[in-house]
């Protein structure tokens, strides 16, 4: 939450908040309410345009597809449509069953880069006969990353692992900082005629990023 809001305030990007609700379950249509009735706390020398039609243009759904599709269908009862509000979300959207769920077209998700996915889940199928698991690449990605640092001699301590320019791997670029999060290079997404779509790619150093 507070690396969200963090980097909201960075970006100078008004918010109405954030709404909580028990892991599982979907918020109450009472709270759904309540949230678009929130004045948005804008950044210093930003002004609200009292012609907008809604309170806020997008809202970041963090939940799974199945209960994301609930939410957005919530909203719509209450006139915030997905051509009004723009649906976001994260990688636990990367799955086909969500790609297909009708009140999702038009969202945005951040995830990893299909296009980098695609030789490994080639190998993967070939090797085992079947389709790889979503988190198949992650568990591969930490595997290469202990021979990568085994084999330069650099072993497994802080300075190594927080390198600032990070690795690569089978879903993109990634790195750790001295906070203790991980950072990921990801690609943006939209759902679009039940497919997800690319709409920026995903990027490929962490140079001309900012911390």
């Amino acid at each position: 939450t507070a690396t969200y809001q963090s980097s909201l305030a960075r970006h100078g990007v008004p918010s109405v908040g954030i709404l909580r609700f028990a892991a599982g379950l979907a918020p109450s249509d009472s709270q759904i309410l309540d949230l678009s009735k929130r004045p948005a706390s804008l950044p210093s020398g930003m002004s609200y345009n009292a012609m907008n039609s809604v309170p806020f243009d997008a809202v970041l759904i963090a939940t799974s597809g199945p209960q994301a599709e609930k939410i957005s269908n919530q909203l719509t009862a209450i006139g915030l449509s997905p051509s009004s509000v723009r649906r976001l979300g994260t990688g636990l959207w990367d799955q086909a069953e969500t790609a297909r769920t009708p009140s999702l077209q038009g969202a945005w998700y951040a995830a990893s880069s299909p296009r980098l996915r695609q030789k490994f889940e080639k190998r993967y199928l070939e090797t085992y006969g079947q389709p790889a698991p979503r988190l198949a690449s992650l568990a591969y990605d930490a595997t290469a990353l202990a021979v990568v640092l085994a084999k330069a001699g650099r072993g497994y301590g802080s300075e190594s692992l927080t390198s600032p320019n990070g690795f690569s791997g089978i879903d993109g670029i990634f790195r750790f900082r001295t906070d203790g999060l991980a950072q990921r290079g990801l690609a943006i997404l939209e759902i679009r005629n039940n497919m997800a779509v690319v709409v920026r790619d995903a990027p490929s150093s962490f140079l001309s990023k900012s911390e």
